[in-house]
């Protein structure tokens, strides 16, 4: 007997053949693939037809409900499996389309191969060119005896994209395994894992190994790699990979290169981030990396505050680096090792580390040296006692940039609660904020732009400090003292006013949303955030359009549809020079 599906560009109509016979049959899910008629999953059969039929894995699909998977174990991965099963590289049809969530969860997802040393292992095998987005993962676990093992994806390759999505479930595996992905060549971002990784190396409590980007994400569970290497608490080896705004909390275990945020970085990069985790291993041991390594192996803006426990190498931040760079990083954990032991880097061969502090006084192994074995380039790095330590005058005299202040630039990457060590700006509490005007046209009169912050059920009038202004988030600009009352919800809510003037400015080079930073009585911040579209073109469109009109690219229509600004019919510089008198205007989305 054989098969053969063929689908057509309308209604994807699929021709069984079947012992020299055809019947026309149409495929079973809701929808045409599109974007704007997705497939539509409405119950687990849908579900299930979905995963196994690779002509629904090119286009658009929704989740309309959860799918639970209680009962099923599957010995490879749901959808877009592997068919050799090798790891010399994937065989078989990749997910290439792109799949919505829609906030739903798959529940109690269980691969287990047996012992088979199946390959790609996770609800999706191999992504390629394609989108996951707002899915969940809930309970269950996926186990393999090779390698390429995530939670939700064995394989994310390049120019594919994670988003929004979670796993809870255990992951285990040969190598290369991941709480939520095994291998990650392309971009995964607001996600999280919770659940326990096992793998002999290349182990990572989100990702195994990461070629690609990770943003704003984290995993809490502990991870153990058996093995000789590359065992962190979020990446168990990163390589020429961007990580940012990301953290992990769960015990790390390993032998070599072990870290609580990764356990080696080569050529690669992460900033804003920060690790909890408590860490045991025995060579290139770290706070936050085991091992950073090679020239544009960097590490910036970062802090680790578990307790570390290795042989050799081993560091309250870095256990080794090699010919790459730490700026502006902190460690507060007790450090404890044998040879080349330092309360903030281990050994330092050849790279340079500045501007950077560990506290001496959480020490209870008896560690005094910064650095233990030094054969690279130190700039203001010292060992200091807690008071210090959480002090902000101790960090912006190193040119750390805090929120508040503009001497050491306006990212705002730093604050500091009271009587604590210096927090990364995400961290601080979100809360709803609106804008008003609701429309502003920034060539009318008129003085202020407002912020309407609203804290959550327990704030009260005097948990803010109404006195210390709100910040226009990475542009500096201040508002004028708080005004702070209690709402018609019996909620605290925060009005910021800022000049118009200053936030018409941002035309220029307008954001996608505007972020406002207020200070509570504590020290610690609340960030609003409200996305901003404009409705006229700012500078940015218009420097844009530039480039088509100096290409004469305007002679082509579909470039320059609604631009003739004077209505001659034809498209040039005038028409240019006209639209940079055009009035800039924004609104604010409710």
């Amino acid at each position: 007997m054989c098969e053969t599906r063929i689908s057509s560009l309308i209604g994807k109509i699929t021709v069984l053949v079947m012992l020299g016979l055809c019947v026309n049959t149409a495929l079973a899910l809701d929808g045409s693939g599109t974007e704007q008629d997705p497939w539509r999953i409405k119950s687990l059969d849908d579900f299930n037809d979905f995963a196994a039929d690779a002509n629904y894995w090119d286009g658009y699909t929704r989740l309309e409900t959860d799918v639970n998977l209680t009962g099923q174990t599957y010995t490879t991965s749901v959808i877009a499996p592997d068919v050799n099963n090798v790891d010399s590289g994937f065989q078989g049809t990749p997910f290439y389309g792109v799949f919505d969530g829609n906030d739903h969860k798959v529940i109690n997802l269980t691969i287990d191969d047996g012992g088979a040393g199946n390959a790609w292992l996770g609800l999706f095998g191999c992504i390629n060119y394609g989108e996951v987005r707002n899915l969940g993962l809930e309970g269950g676990s996926v186990k393999g005896a090779r390698s390429h093992v995530g939670g939700l994806c064995g394989y994310n390759r390049e120019y594919s994209s994670i988003l929004n999505c979670h796993s809870t479930g255990d992951v285990s595996g040969l190598n290369t395994v991941g709480g939520l992905v095994g291998f990650n060549t392309g971009s995964i971002s607001n996600c999280y894992s919770t659940g326990d990784v096992n793998c002999v190396e290349d182990v990572g409590g989100l990702v195994g190994r990461n070629y690609g980007s990770i943003s704003d994400c984290y995993s809490t569970g502990s991870v153990t790699g058996t093995g000789d290497d590359f065992v962190g608490g979020l990446v168990g080896y990163n390589w020429l990979g961007n990580i940012s705004n990301c953290y992990s909390t769960g015990n790390v275990n390993g032998v070599g290169r072990v870290g609580g945020l990764v356990g080696r970085n080569d050529r690669g990069s992460f900033s804003n981030c920060y690790s909890t985790s408590d860490v045991n291993g025995v060579d290139d041991v770290g706070g936050l990396v085991g091992s950073n390594q090679y020239w544009s192996a960097s590490v910036s803006n970062c802090y680790s505050t578990g307790d570390i426990n290795g042989i050799n190498d081993v560091g309250g931040l870095v256990g080794y680096i090699y010919d790459g760079s730490v700026s502006q990083c902190y460690s507060t954990g007790s450090v404890t090792g044998n040879d080349f032991v330092g309360g903030l880097v281990g050994w330092n061969d050849d790279a340079s580390i500045s501007n950077c502090f560990w506290d001496n006084e959480t020490q209870t192994h008896g560690v005094t040296k910064s650095i233990g074995e030094n054969e690279g380039t130190v700039t203001n790095v010292a060992g200091l006692p807690t008071a210090e330590m959480q002090m902000m005058s101790t960090f912006t005299d190193a040119g750390w940039d805090f929120v508040g202040e503009t001497v050491n630039g306006i990212e705002d990457l730093w604050f500091i609660p009271q009587q604590d060590y210096p927090h990364l700006w995400w961290e601080g509490m979100q809360v709803p904020m609106k804008l008003t005007p609701r429309k502003l046209n920034c060539r009318s009169n008129g003085n202020w732009v407002k912020a309407h912050i609203t804290l959550p059920q327990g704030f009260t009038v005097e948990d803010v400090n109404s006195n210390r202004p709100a910040i226009l988030h990475s542009f500096g600009f201040q508002s004028l003292p708080l005004y702070v009352f209690v709402n018609d919800n019996e909620l605290v809510e925060i009005e910021a006013a800022f000049e118009r003037k200053t936030v018409c400015s941002l035309t220029g080079n307008w954001p996608q949303a505007l972020i406002v930073t207020g200070f509570l009585a504590d020290g610690n911040i609340f960030l609003g955030t409200s996305k901003v579209r404009i409705i006229h073109p700012g500078m940015k469109v218009i420097e844009d359009l530039a480039g088509y009109w100096l290409n004469a690219d305007c002679l082509q229509p579909d470039f320059c549809d609604g631009i003739d600004m004077n209505g001659d019919s034809s498209v040039n510089l005038l028409d240019y020079a006209l639209l940079m008198n055009t009035k800039v205007e924004f609104v604010t989305d409710e």
